[in-house]
């Protein structure tokens, strides 16, 4: 893959977390349409965090994230009925590492910028 110039998308992303406390950057590159990469947050209960995705076709729907709990269940995902969105918001009710998976729908890079507030 060609090099991927995340520091506009960062911007981008962290300016649409709104009143949410900026956290953390997860670049996602480096991998091919299908694959998947996967990076791990200890989230805290009674927080509410959100994953603002942006991609490099401006799009910001190139950029598939699916949320595990630290069983491996899915909570959340910014796939819903066919249809993705460009963040999600998870209020977490229980503290422990979650898992969150992306893989490049309609791109060749993005970067996810996870949020919180109490």
């Amino acid at each position: 893959n060609a090099q991927c110039s995340t520091d506009p998308m960062v911007q981008k992303c962290s300016g649409k977390l709104s009143d949410f406390t900026f956290l953390k950057v997860y670049k996602i590159d480096k991998i091919k349409t299908g694959e998947t990469v996967e990076f791990s947050y200890v989230f805290s209960g009674n927080t509410s965090y959100m994953i603002s995705l942006c991609d490099d076709k401006g799009t910001d729907i190139g950029v598939e994230v699916s949320l595990f709990d630290s069983n491996r269940k899915l909570v959340s995902s910014n796939r819903l009925n066919g249809k993705v969105y460009p963040s999600i918001t998870y209020n977490c009710k229980t503290t422990g590492i979650y898992y969150m998976t992306y893989s490049l729908a309609d791109a060749t890079c993005g970067v996810s910028v996870l949020g919180f507030k109490k």
